[in-house]
């Protein structure tokens, strides 16, 4: 029996008599199944539930992303929680058939999705010490706050313990860099997880790195770690992976007997 045939029987899914239009039943969104990239939705979210056992209340489709003023559409995305507030997953989905290129340009869009803009949170500039330009959420949580200029990144002195207390536990700051040592830069504080500020933060960048290719309109930047150790990173977008180097050195040295 095919995924198909199975998402029919579980209810997950329904036809027309032509066959020519799908109805996700979980959220009653009727859709053109001859669109070639329509027969790839239905089966990945079919192998999302009955495959790898993804709870379908936790599944969405069709996700309006804001991004900055402009509206976006994310095919699916898979939540880590009931009330849909945490996303784990975010899936472009695409016709089987396609070139390198569109293959690129959809693994960028699904990047984009990761991170949704979000208003501005009261009081930050009493918690942190500066107005953020804009702010964003990214797939894991963390709170992303871009600054007008590298001086507030520089001058920032959190309240760590207001930071836990307001939903801030997680937040990475960030400019263009005005310096010229580098395109961008970046502090990463993380009270939740007991860290005050992480003095580099290769984890980081994968949610960075999406944001600023984006408004720098480059595939390559430099990122400086303003902590007060500092660390600078290059950072590169290679098809679906995002590529961090730095250099770095050995602090111990272990063999392991099996």
């Amino acid at each position: 029996m095919t995924n198909i045939e199975r998402g029919i029987q579980k209810k997950l899914i329904s036809f027309d008599e032509e066959r020519r239009m799908i109805t996700y039943l979980n959220q009653n969104k009727k859709r053109n199944y001859v669109n070639p990239e329509e027969k790839v939705q239905a089966e990945t979210f079919l192998n999302l539930v009955l495959t790898y056992n993804y709870p379908v209340n936790r599944i969405r489709q069709f996700v309006s992303v804001q991004m900055g003023s402009e509206t976006k559409e994310a095919d699916i995305i898979v939540y880590d929680d009931d009330k849909l507030e945490s996303p784990l997953i975010v899936i472009e989905c695409k016709k089987e058939e396609i070139s390198d290129q569109e293959f690129e340009t959809a693994v960028n869009q699904a990047y984009s999705y990761a991170i949704q803009s979000i208003d501005t949170y009261r009081d930050f500039k009493r918690l942190v010490g500066f107005e953020p330009v804009e702010m964003y959420s990214s797939i894991y949580d963390w709170k992303i706050a871009v600054a007008e200029k590298e001086e507030d990144i520089l001058n920032a002195e959190p309240d760590f313990d207001a930071l836990n207390k307001n939903g801030l536990g997680h937040l990475m700051i960030t400019s263009k860099c005005d310096s010229k040592q580098a395109d961008i830069v970046v502090r990463c504080f993380a009270p939740m997880s007991g860290i005050n500020e992480d003095p580099v933060t290769g984890s980081a960048h994968c949610a960075l790195a999406p944001l600023w290719f984006e408004k720098l309109g480059k595939a390559e930047l430099d990122s400086l770690q303003l902590s007060k150790r500092t660390g600078l990173l290059k950072v590169k977008l290679n098809g679906e992976r995002v590529e961090i180097k730095g250099k770095a050195i050995t602090i111990f040295e272990a063999k392991m007997k099996i």
